[in-house]
């Protein structure tokens, strides 16, 4: 069955039957009545809000390639295909391995390696971070009147925003896709370590994917590290705290040896450890004081995710509001019952017990929810902003710590009056402003997803495959491979042709560093492994992303240029890319 909805009226209009059903189980979280019971069971809205994010997601699916990022993915994947390694095959440069490993697992299980399949992957991940979203939420909110509610409706905010995107870095995969539901799982297991369910087959589980994150993404690790911190903390026993860091260590003294052992450790070290770690402290678009102005600004100029943004802000500023005015009103109580206590003998006792009270919430904040939240938030804001580049896929990072900063903040942050209790009154605020950030939501929502510009864009990326690419399908043999000198991944990806090398771009081969002669020789090296070789040149094509002046040919990096003239016979020139043969 084809899902992607070619009648977009058609869709549209099944898109919105499930947004209003979505929007009507969000509400209906209990029925008197034993007949239509079901309707409230959180099963059902789950069914439901997946559905809508699909329905909305499908519209993306026949986009072609969104991202030069996606093309490099597939094109990895494509090259596992012919033959499996977890390194030595392809380089994940800012991404980890495991990205291209787990888009190459779906690949095979779908039988194409496309970017029609590589969106169907980016809709199920969008499913799969919201639901687990929803039962985070839903644990930490079980204590609160209305905490159903809360829950399904923070969810729905990210599940529809995810389903309503379109910009081109938010729909294609990218490399902040795996790492993000791996960070949304670990979440979700630690509530349940909060709340006493510390199984050791869970933490064996939260252990492995701890541990999986810098393989994923290292951008990511920072609020790795935040969430592990309130796993150790959250654990009852020293025995499960071992069991959760030896874990961990193991599973990276594995990888470590099998690396060693396959001779791969070195270059793994240099260009994913040292590359990334260069990239990040040193590759600064901007000084650091600047960045503290210009992400924000940026943030907000992202138009897929605004009204989410806006809304959730907006709750964690209300919610900071009330709890000041809270605090205040328990001071001022305190106050008053030290005055009593002066003249009736018992405003030491009161006062001590109204401080030990305050103690008691002050450590709850930290250790609980909002604590948890504000910690991964402000993690993965600090691995948004280090590398100073501020591409917009990076602030995937930041949505799911968002909407759980923002839930904690609302329904967990004390709403009451001084004796602490929340009076119905309080509820009622939380209840509207709940409200409010999900109407906020879907009509931003609705509004952005029907921009001129974001349609204009979706248009674009519905285009036929390069010129270069259809070549290279009629000179390719069975056991030919493509080597791309320049940025321009898609040939990989439409001509179905594995990579010659790890190398699915040239720019650690073109940009000085202090690598770049070691990039070079792996490069040469890596060419010589293979009989037959279609080389592509096609940098000064206006195709390339980066590289489009003359002085960026291959011929003018002499080590590549010796080698091509020595073992390669030039056949023609496509669309100003100049292709090549192995002799």
């Amino acid at each position: 069955m084809d899902l992607y909805l070619k009648d977009l009226l058609v869709g549209d209009v099944i898109a919105g039957i499930f947004v209003i059903a979505t929007l009507v189980l969000i509400h209906v979280t209990s029925y008197p009545s034993s007949r239509v019971r079901w309707i409230g069971q959180p099963v059902y809205f789950l069914i439901c809000l997946s559905a809508t994010i699909v329905l909305l997601r499908s519209v993306t699916w026949k986009m072609g390639e969104t991202n030069l990022d996606e093309s490099q993915w597939i094109a990895g994947a494509l090259t596992l295909k012919d033959q499996f390694q977890f390194w030595g095959q392809v380089d994940a440069t800012t991404s980890g391995p495991l990205s291209i490993i787990w888009l190459y697992c779906w690949n095979t299980l779908l039988g194409k390696f496309d970017y029609e399949s590589a969106k169907w992957l980016t809709t199920l991940h969008a499913v799969v971070v919201v639901g687990c979203t929803y039962l985070t939420i839903r644990i930490w909110t079980r204590n609160e009147k209305h905490g159903e509610f809360y829950a399904r409706a923070f969810a729905s905010t990210l599940g529809l925003t995810f389903g309503w995107m379109r910009l081109n870095d938010y729909v294609g995969y990218n490399g902040e896709q795996l790492p993000l539901i791996i960070l949304a799982i670990c979440v979700l297991k630690l509530a349940q370590f909060q709340v006493g369910k510390q199984s050791f087959a869970s933490i064996a589980l939260l252990a492995v994917l701890m541990a999986a994150l810098p393989y994923a993404k290292l951008q990511a690790v920072p609020a790795g590290i935040a969430i592990g911190v309130y796993a150790l903390i959250a654990l009852s026993t020293l025995s499960k705290r071992l069991v959760l860091v030896g874990t961990i260590a193991v599973l990276h003294g594995g990888v470590f040896v099998w690396l060693w052992m396959k001779g791969e450790f070195a270059d793994f070290w240099l260009s994913y450890i040292v590359q990334n770690m260069s990239y990040a402290s040193h590759h600064v678009a901007l000084p650091f004081l600047t960045r503290f102005y210009v992400f924000p600004i940026a943030w907000f100029r992202i138009i897929d995710a605004r009204p989410l943004v806006i809304a959730c802000l907006a709750c964690v500023i209300w919610a900071i509001l009330v709890a000041a005015n809270s605090a205040r009103r328990h001071q001022a109580g305190q106050g008053q019952g030290q005055e009593q206590g002066q003249g009736q003998g018992q405003g030491q006792g009161q006062g001590q017990g109204q401080g030990q009270s305050f103690g008691q919430s002050l450590a709850h904040f930290i250790h609980g929810p909002v604590g948890v939240s504000t910690a991964y938030f402000l993690m993965a804001s600090y691995a948004v902003t280090q590398p100073g580049t501020f591409f917009s896929h990076y602030y995937l990072f930041l949505l799911h710590p968002l909407v759980l900063l923002s839930a904690s903040m609302v329904t967990v942050l004390p709403t009451a009056e001084n004796n602490g209790l929340a009076s119905d009154r309080g509820e009622l605020r939380k209840w509207f402003a709940v409200e409010l950030t999900l109407i906020v939501v879907v009509i931003g929502a609705i509004w952005t997803s029907k921009s001129e510009s974001l349609q204009a864009q979706m248009l674009v990326t519905l285009k036929e495959p390069h010129p270069v690419s259809l070549r290279l399908k009629e000179l390719a043999s069975q056991e030919s491979k493509l080597a791309v000198w320049g940025w321009l991944p898609c040939l990989y990806v439409e001509s179905q042709l594995p990579q010659a090398t790890r190398d699915a771009h040239t720019f650690h081969l073109q940009v000085e560093s202090e690598l770049q002669d070691y990039f070079i020789e792996r490069y040469i090296r890596e060419l010589a492994s293979h009989e037959d070789v279609l080389f592509v040149d096609v940098c000064q094509t206006g195709g390339s992303y980066r590289f489009t002046n003359p002085r960026d040919r291959h011929w003018h990096t002499k080590k590549i240029r010796d080698y091509v003239n020595q073992h390669f016979v030039q056949l023609e020139t496509v669309s100003g890319a100049i292709l090549y043969r192995s002799r």
